[in-house]
């Protein structure tokens, strides 16, 4: 895991957006596995006294890949001019 880190045109190290989009992934991915562990394997008695770390769980996961997409789309404009 020795790979060099070279800075892109905006000075951000192309190691860092890849750990970014990565962490975006997993989370996007256990807001899936999550809905369908919600719908197809825990009894609604359980999801009904979890209701509240369930939204939080929503949320957070949902605000890294928001983050994500918004830092990345902010990259490339500030790259376009």
């Amino acid at each position: 895991m020795t790979e060099e880190v070279k800075p892109n045109g905006n000075g951000l190290k192309l190691k860092t957006w890849r750990s970014r989009r990565r962490m975006a992934a997993i989370a996007l991915a256990w807001i899936m596995i999550e809905t369908l562990l919600l719908f197809f394997v825990v009894p609604v008695e359980k999801v009904k006294v979890l209701q509240e770390p369930i939204t939080w769980s929503y949320f957070v996961m949902g605000g890294i890949v928001t983050a994500y997409m918004g830092f990345k789309a902010f990259g490339k404009e500030k790259m376009e001019q």
